[in-house]
């Protein structure tokens, strides 16, 4: 089978990193998690002497978006070292902007790459359109700050009913394939 280049998009917890995972254990994947190997990035201790990562940290640290070219020149080299590795590759979190995707004069977009890595045929991208009646949200530690207050509203926004962990204690999903039932043990 050739190798694949997935790019999932969706709004915030719509299942992006979890549709990732699947492929990932289910197709041996690369699950290339934007937010998460970013982080790496910045806060490895071998890129403590440099100055454009430390620059990105700053920003990273005060809870904003790191320079979209950045972002583009990192995300685009460790593309193509999947490939290179004849892995196939699905990501959950990017490119997160037209400059991320397209690129411009100077910079070829990660659209563009996927393109000659993987070719046209085999670089597909899927749009998550949920329209939920439940969500169960595990909350635990985790350096992202989930759940997020944005998807919290949306989700209320939208009269789905929100179950937690932290809040809801034990909670258990039952279906029978047709219908479902949730109990929490708060």
């Amino acid at each position: 089978m050739a190798k694949k280049a997935v790019v999932i998009y969706g709004p915030p917890g719509s299942g992006k990193g979890t549709q990732a995972n699947l492929l990932a254990w289910t197709k041996n994947f690369i699950h290339f998690d934007t937010g998460k190997f970013l982080e790496q990035v910045v806060n490895d201790p071998d890129n403590r002497n440099n100055p454009m990562i430390q620059e990105e940290k700053k920003l990273f640290d005060g809870g904003k978006l790191l320079t979209p070219s950045f972002v583009l020149k990192v995300t685009r080299e460790k593309t193509i070292d999947v490939s290179k590795a004849g892995f196939s590759i699905v990501f959950s979190g990017s490119p997160r902007t037209m400059f991320e995707a397209f690129g411009d004069d100077k910079n070829r977009g990660l659209v563009d790459i996927l393109d000659e890595q993987y070719g046209k045929e085999n670089a597909l991208f899927v749009l998550l359109d949920i329209d939920p009646k439940v969500a169960i949200i595990q909350v635990g530690k985790n350096s992202f700050g989930h759940p997020h207050k944005e998807v919290l509203e949306m989700l209320g926004s939208k009269g789905v009913k929100i179950y937690r962990n932290d809040i809801n204690g034990v909670i258990e999903l039952k279906s029978d394939g047709d219908n479902y039932k949730v109990k929490s043990s708060n």
